[in-house]
């Protein structure tokens, strides 16, 4: 597994003091402080994020899917298979990524049910079944174009009371297309610049 050379020391041990401070909290839904540790270390995702994305990732149901679009070191993957672990729900996980970061094959190794696909989000689109998945991460390329052909192409992958996170709302493009779809259906979970939408809301 990576480990913090992915990311500056003291960026990992700011997002550690985050943890203990709201340890409790943390704790309550499962995040405890070896997961925090293994995923934070290889993600550009911090605490809040992660677990935003750990307790959202406790509501697949068994046999579900769970879909990421962007996947880098595997953070974000190693982060939604530890809820499964929790939870002791046995669904699929499915990345997506044209350029994975080295070490995602070993921080990856050990997920069960994991598929993914080294390519272009515009091409994988078509390996994944409409009405699939229940939980979706958009978090590839930020550009205006391409987040709203993400949010286009995969907006129908997601079953009806599916949920879909997109990242890094505070930068203009990924902000300009998900406001131009989805308008005030967004939600905003504190702490993160994650934007959120519920396909039963739309």
């Amino acid at each position: 597994m990576g480990d913090i050379k992915e990311m500056s020391l003291s960026r990992f041990e700011n997002e550690m003091r985050t943890y203990q401070e709201y340890k409790h909290q943390f704790l309550q839904r499962g995040f405890t402080e070896n997961i925090c540790k293994q995923v934070v270390s290889i993600s550009s995702l911090g605490c809040f994020p992660l677990f935003y994305l750990f307790c959202s990732a406790q509501n697949i149901p068994d046999n579900g899917t769970y879909l990421e679009i962007g996947s880098a070191y595997g953070g974000s993957l190693l982060c939604v298979f530890s809820a499964s672990e929790i939870t002791k729900k046995s669904f699929t996980l499915i990345g997506i990524d044209p350029a994975p970061q080295q070490d995602f094959n070993g921080n990856v190794a050990w997920i069960s049910n994991l598929k993914f696909f080294e390519e272009i989000s515009d091409k994988a689109k078509d390996k994944i079944a409409n009405n699939y998945v229940d939980l979706l991460l958009i978090d590839g390329d930020h550009s205006y174009e391409q987040v709203k052909r993400d949010i286009q192409n995969y907006l129908p992958k997601v079953k009806k009371g599916g949920k879909i996170i997109g990242d890094d709302y505070n930068l203009e493009g990924v902000k300009n297309a998900s406001d131009e779809i989805f308008g005030d259906k967004l939600e905003f979970p504190d702490r993160t610049n994650f934007w959120v939408v519920e396909k039963c809301n739309l």
